[in-house]
């Protein structure tokens, strides 16, 4: 993963901890600076400038100018495998993880799974649109859910492979239509009440859709 943080740094995850690029130099750290011995799925910055760490088995590091916290299952997180990051509106931080969604205020946990009704249990990207939380699910029954604070409302889309989908990334556009990828099915598209999607047959290269970035055109350049 890639991040440009506010700071103006650039920062690596990789599989030997990450790296912080300044534009001349390059500075690493790993598990001699006491990092987890594990690579790195997700970076995150929160709005206090926190960079958050999301390792493949060790759970998330808390980063800034050196590690602040270390929070793996042991401490409440609902699964070791931290595949997305993000943070609400009301400044939790949110982890997709293998065994689901945890909710963490700072102190607490609050972890939604299987058993409440999430997908099939795992979580590999998160989008924040106001007070909802759109979820998407890996392989191999991946799911595209959303969750208003209160309940969860998973979505069966129609032009979803028969062998599942593994949702890799989702996006909202400034029209207000959510946009997710699908690692066999190309792209799709939710305007509220119906699903598009765009594969090889409408000119994309792969259907094996693993990020999204949408362009924004309301900005001015000087």
């Amino acid at each position: 993963d890639l991040l440009i943080g506010s700071d103006g740094l650039l920062y690596i995850a990789t599989f030997n901890g990450f790296s912080i690029y300044d534009g001349q130099s390059v500075t690493s750290y790993n598990f001699k600076q006491g990092l987890p011995n594990s690579y790195i799925n997700q970076l995150f910055e929160d709005t206090d400038g926190n960079i958050w760490l999301g390792y493949e088995y060790l759970g998330v590091v808390k980063w800034n100018n050196g590690i602040v916290k270390h929070i793996d299952h042991k401490d409440g997180l609902v699964g070791n495998s931290v595949r997305a990051i993000n943070q609400d509106k009301d400044g939790n931080m949110l982890f997709g993880t293998e065994r689901g969604l945890s909710i963490y205020d700072g102190k607490t946990f609050k972890n939604l799974n299987y058993a409440d009704g999430l997908g099939n249990g795992a979580v590999s990207s998160i989008e924040v649109d106001g007070k909802n939380i759109w979820l998407g699910g890996p392989n191999p029954v991946g799911s595209f859910t959303l969750y208003n604070g209160t309940a969860l409302k998973n979505f069966d889309i129609p032009q979803a492979s028969k062998y599942g989908m593994n949702i890799k990334a989702i996006k909202k556009a400034e029209d207000g239509k959510i946009w997710f990828s699908d690692q066999r099915r190309g792209l799709f598209c939710y305007d509220g009440e119906d699903f598009t999607n765009y594969s090889t047959m409408d000119g994309l290269p792969s259907n094996h859709v693993i990020d999204i970035f949408i362009e924004n055109n309301s900005k001015k350049i000087d």
